[in-house]
């Protein structure tokens, strides 16, 4: 799960990753693909799978108060909760 929640963290914060997530309800929000392009950028330190097991992951991580999960039109948007960030910055 970790590196599920270091690769979302990593997108919502470095500006150069965040200018390509949807700004929703006050958080910047990623898909899955989204952040599974991400993750290449750091092909040779993060191993994602953005297919179900991605999906399943943070599904897990919602159930944890982790992540926020929303469906618009058909797309599934993933963020962090402020206790995601806690925990992402004392994964560092």
């Amino acid at each position: 799960m970790h590196r599920y929640l270091i690769t979302l963290y990593t997108a919502k914060f470095v500006p150069s990753f965040s200018i390509n997530g949807k700004d929703i309800d006050d958080s910047v929000y990623f898909t899955a693909y989204g952040l599974g392009n991400v993750a290449k950028s750091f092909r040779t330190h993060i191993s994602y799978d953005r297919t179900k097991q991605a999906m399943k992951v943070y599904k897990e991580a919602e159930q944890k108060g982790l992540v926020q999960i929303k469906k618009i039109n058909g797309e599934t948007y993933i963020t962090t909760t402020p206790r995601g960030d806690e925990l992402c910055t004392k994964l560092r």
